[in-house]
């Protein structure tokens, strides 16, 4: 949710043959998605939350890049 690379994901990326890339349907606006967008009581996560949150529709949505918004850290 925060936009940057996760646990080993850069290093298993780096290693593996080949890399398959699937999308989503942008929750807003119906584009390809390429980002989780964490939603805490309908807005935003901040940038420091925590990195694990159990959860499913009700925590994350599906966003293209014009419509992820990562929350700064003090909001």
């Amino acid at each position: 949710f925060r936009g940057v690379p996760f646990g080993p994901m850069p290093e298993l990326l780096a290693l593996a043959d080949e890399v398959v890339k699937l999308r989503a349907v942008c929750a807003h606006c119906s584009a390809d998605a390429h980002f989780t967008q964490r939603l805490v009581n309908g807005k935003p996560a901040r940038a420091n939350d925590p990195v694990v949150l159990i959860g499913a529709e009700e925590c994350y949505q599906a966003r293209c890049r014009n419509c992820y918004v990562l929350a700064p850290a003090n909001y």
